[in-house]
């Protein structure tokens, strides 16, 4: 399948950055790769290391004759994902022998897409792979095809290959480092399949109930090659994390993910759940992911300062609440007599995403990607719808916490709309009900005598109700899940101040 085809296209790029230059020096480009294995291959392992720097090694040092298209795809994307998405304002702060670091990034991805026709038509395990980095390229970037479809191919070609079938059952006549790495390329495009699909509130491309392959093993790369496997594999988490660990926690949290979209979320669990059936199905997902979060591996030893938030602790908090708040999402539009304790977990999962957030990001040098972008918004969606739907959490909360969770959010988006335009309708739609929000629930603790912070400065820019509607249908063409785009739609219809019974439906409940 031509590149052309999937949109994996040099016109996605800066045309002054579009053209393909060569690669850094041996030394510049070997820092970059060590990066790569030490970031993005923890979370994503589906490269192995010692084929890579062989790659690397013909690459660079190739006297017998030029390297192959494989090689140089793939030496060309681990540099272009080592690299942060400089702003030109910061382009002569640092670079890479006589280039600007704004320039390469691009430039880099431009080189390793004259390679990408090679690399599709052979439809084997390195084409897998290279679709992968595509994705974790458009993930980290602004521009290029969206995750979701790069993923959806991924996952596709491998069901093609039969990766989503037992290997034991296959009997399999092929050598451990390919076992492995076919274990490897199919978990890691599931994973990426289904955060992106859950995220967009569409369906996933293959349910969890027609996968029946192994994990990965829990081993170092130095450990796997053609001639078998060297020692045993991590069998505990009181053992030490190896270079696979953190990759095998992400698969494992995207199958219960999975499991809570099946059981809770699919037409076929709408159809089929009694009142008590649904809470006992979530009671047990709720106890899968306690004991996930409990499991969380160490944090990896890097020899330089991280370039993304993988494998940290607090990314592991932000997806553990960001599941949580998955799990509970169809009951935030219900009425029943448990919805303020659901309400109340909701909330404190979004708070401390939020919190998390800003502690992984503000003044930080790593870059945002678009599912930061979505969890930071649906966290404060959640806290606001949270706030809006319950007297009781309302009472609970307190004001001076929500404001600085509001306060966090709206910088956080603040600064992301001043990296990326796409990003402005969150801005301004969260800002316009944050604010609106606070304003009434410090006015509420007035009247109650419990004044904890002053009142919001008045704006006389206010925007009206057809600047929301205009920034939610922005927002809405991305895509979100059903249960949050009712959420978007009724805070958006409640915040007309004109409307008769605004303050009646939204304060007397």
């Amino acid at each position: 399948m031509p590149h052309s085809e999937l949109g994996l296209s040099l016109n996605d790029l800066d045309p002054s950055a579009a053209a393909p230059c060569r690669l850094p020096s041996y030394e510049a480009g070997e820092a970059l790769s060590q990066a790569y294995f030490e970031n993005v291959h923890f979370q994503y392992p589906f490269l192995h290391e010692p084929t890579f720097r062989q790659w690397e090694e013909n690459v660079y040092h190739n006297t017998t004759g030029s390297a192959s298209s494989t090689e140089l795809f793939f030496v060309n994307m681990a540099c272009r994902m080592s690299l942060p998405q400089t702003s030109k304002a910061n382009a002569n702060r640092r670079g890479i022998g006589d280039s600007p670091v704004c320039i390469i990034p691009q430039q880099l991805y431009a080189s390793a897409l004259l390679h990408i026709d090679h690399m599709l038509a052979q439809k084997n395990l390195e084409s897998i792979q290279a679709l992968l980095c595509c994705a974790l390229y458009s993930m980290r970037s602004s521009v290029g095809r969206s995750v979701w479809n790069l993923s959806g191919l991924a996952l596709r070609q491998s069901i093609e290959l039969g990766y989503h079938r037992n290997v034991a059952k296959l009997n399999l006549r092929t050598n451990s480092l390919k076992l492995e790495l076919r274990k490897r390329v199919f978990w890691c495009a599931y994973q990426l399949d289904c955060a992106s699909s859950i995220n967009l509130g569409l369906p996933l491309s293959l349910p969890i109930a027609e996968v029946d392959t192994e994990f990965p093993l829990d081993i170092d790369d130095s450990s796997i090659s053609q001639d078998g496997i060297l020692g045993l594999p991590r069998q505990t988490p009181d053992e030490p994390a190896t270079t696979t660990s953190h990759g095998l926690h992400q698969f494992r949290i995207r199958c219960i993910w999975a499991h809570i979209y099946a059981s809770l979320y699919s037409l076929a669990a709408s159809q089929g759940h009694g009142p008590e059936s649904y809470q006992a199905q979530v009671s047990a997902l709720r106890k899968e992911l306690d004991d996930w979060m409990a499991e969380t591996p160490p944090e990896p030893c890097r020899s330089g300062a991280p370039i993304t938030v993988f494998a940290s602790i607090e990314d592991y908090k932000i997806t553990y609440n960001e599941s949580i708040i998955l799990l509970y999402r169809g009951q935030l539009t219900k009425g029943s007599n448990e919805q303020s304790a659901v309400l109340w977990e909701c909330m404190t999962a979004a708070t401390s995403i939020c919190h998390s957030c800003k502690r992984l990001y503000i003044g930080k040098p790593i870059n945002y990607t678009w599912s930061t972008l979505h969890v930071i918004f649906m966290a404060g969606l959640t806290i606001l719808h949270c706030l809006w739907t319950s007297s009781t959490v309302r009472q609970a909360a307190r004001i001076d916490s929500v404001s600085s969770t509001f306060t966090n959010c709206t910088k956080l988006l603040a600064i992301m709309a001043e990296r990326w335009e796409g990003a402005a309708p969150y801005r301004d739609l969260f800002e316009a009900l944050s604010s609106r929000a606070m304003a009434m629930v410090v006015e509420q603790n007035r009247d109650n005598g419990r004044v904890t912070v002053p009142a919001p400065a008045g704006n006389s820019e206010n925007p009206n109700t057809e600047d929301l509607e205009f920034w939610a249908s922005q927002i809405a063409d991305f895509g979100m899940p059903d249960t949050f785009s009712d959420l978007l739609s009724g805070l958006v219809n409640d915040y007309s101040p004109s409307a008769a019974n605004f303050q009646d439906n939204l304060w007397e409940l």
